[in-house]
């Protein structure tokens, strides 16, 4: 019964200060309501904001880092934000001066131009200025020079990778270079130009030779085991075809033992001329891999929105922050009332 009474009380003595002061409250409302409208319409200049909404591709992975947060790390770099600070003049535009600050200067663009991540791992950049045409230009032309900086920064690593893939090719040729050339030495110094031509024709010399000097043996044999006419003429006859035959193949064997010893040098830097012309053409194809990567040219983000020129301003919102004000205003106005009201009450009583 005692809090309703209270209750009423209240409510009476809101009625009360309303009745009173209600047409001061009322009025200052509707002022300040018109004159935040009018100021935030005529006074402050409108901004307008342009977003590129963008998802990062062909970033290799670093460590824990995603593609996503590395491409926001390049976007917020300090040469992109140079690049886009001298390429739009924003000192001029800013109204900055010839003697400005470099950190006023770096703290205005970060205040104007926000590059955030999405749940969605997509990277959202969004440009506010008060011309509209220069906020989606900047929008995009960061976009454009993120891409700029990572082909930049993978060309000089992959012209990295071709200077090394282009020294092991080179040296690899240098060696099969060298292997070819011991090998024509060798041939010309030992007279071995075509080793299978030339070991198959001392071999059927050595043959023909070992079964004429056979042969003669047994005629030899023959004639001294068998008395006919003209015995001593044939042996005499068989004896120097045996002398022949016998030194001939003195001769030739050293000469066939030696092309053999050749034989094998011959084959083995042969096989080695194989094997490393193998692994030449492996070298070959990773340096032409290598050019081919330097020479390509890689977009490193799906622009999955361009940013357009805005025809509505972001900021201020004027009926928002006409409402918010005068709301506010008069709430302090009403506060002020009502301490002015017990103040006087206690000078009365007292």
């Amino acid at each position: 019964m005692k809090d309703k009474q209270q209750n009423d009380y209240f409510f009476m003595d809101v009625l009360a200060f309303m009745k009173k002061n209600g047409r001061i409250l009322f009025i200052a409302l509707v002022v300040s309501f018109v004159a935040t409208y009018l100021f935030t319409r005529f006074v402050v200049s409108p901004k307008y904001e342009s977003q590129a909404i963008i998802y990062p591709a062909n970033f290799i992975p670093v460590s824990d880092e995603s593609p996503t947060e590395q491409a926001v790390q390049m976007l917020n770099a300090g040469d992109i934000r140079n690049k886009v600070i001298d390429s739009f003049n924003l000192v001029e535009h800013y109204n900055l001066g010839e003697k400005y600050s470099i950190t006023w200067l770096n703290e205005l663009y970060n205040k104007h131009v926000t590059i955030e991540p999405t749940l969605y791992s997509s990277i959202i950049i969004s440009v506010v200025d008060n011309d509209p045409e220069l906020a989606a230009n900047m929008a995009n032309a960061i976009v454009e020079l993120l891409n700029v900086k990572m082909l930049a920064n993978k060309r000089e690593k992959f012209a990295e990778w071709t200077t090394i893939y282009k020294k092991k090719y080179e040296t690899k040729k240098a060696r099969i270079q060298n292997l070819q050339k011991e090998l024509t030495q060798l041939r010309v110094s030992k007279g071995v130009l075509n080793f299978e031509e030339q070991s198959a024709a001392l071999i059927t010399n050595i043959n023909s030779l070992e079964l004429k000097l056979q042969k003669a043996k047994e005629r030899i044999e023959f004639f001294k085991s068998n008395s006919v006419v003209g015995r001593k003429d044939s042996i005499a006859r068989y004896e120097i075809v045996e002398r022949n035959a016998g030194s001939r193949l003195v001769e030739l064997k050293p000469v066939f033992d030696s092309m053999l010893l050749v034989g094998d040098k011959i084959a083995g830097i042969q096989n080695m001329v194989e094997l490393e012309l193998e692994s030449l053409a492996d070298y070959k194809a990773e340096y032409e891999q290598a050019l081919l990567n330097e020479e390509r040219e890689i977009t490193y983000s799906y622009e999955i929105t361009k940013a357009g020129v805005s025809d509505q301003p972001a900021y201020p919102k004027k009926l928002f922050t006409s409402v918010l004000t005068s709301l506010s205003l008069t709430f302090a106005l009403a506060l002020a009332l009502i301490l002015l009201q017990l103040k006087n009450e206690i000078a009365k009583r007292a």
